[in-house]
């Protein structure tokens, strides 16, 4: 597919997407012999797990860090790169929520736990099931 198809399939600029190409997030496609960009449903989708990343306030670092896990190994090292990215995440969330400062210890065992389990507030309370 085209450029202009995959930004529309994906939501994303043509313009984010040369972006996105040029810092390497996304790989360089091949080219047809016009000179065409050539988009596959492994760019789509890539594109995708950006966005949603994007959602999540993710910075670009994190976000390479993450793609670069789909050919990593070990085990070990992916889900330490996880847990490091998690954590920064929740950090994040729990600044921008709580009105006084949360412990690292919390934040630590808050991500490595279920932080899907636990429920933060507007108020910065949190309560767990």
């Amino acid at each position: 597919m085209r450029i202009g198809e995959l930004a529309q399939r994906s939501g994303v600029a043509v313009e984010t997407i040369r972006f996105y190409e040029a810092q390497g997030l996304l790989p360089a496609p091949l080219r047809l012999e016009n000179n065409y960009r050539n988009y596959t449903r492994r760019h789509l989708a890539r594109l995708h797990f950006i966005r949603h990343c994007r959602l999540l306030d993710m910075s670009l670092e994190e976000i390479a860090k993450l793609a670069n896990l789909e050919n990593a190994q070990p085990c070990r090292r992916l889900s330490a790169t996880v847990r490091e990215i998690t954590k920064e995440r929740v950090a994040a969330f729990c600044r921008s929520w709580s009105p006084t400062p949360i412990p690292a210890t919390a934040v630590g065992s808050l991500s490595s736990t279920a932080a899907a389990d636990i429920r933060i507030t507007k108020s910065g309370n949190t309560s767990g099931r």
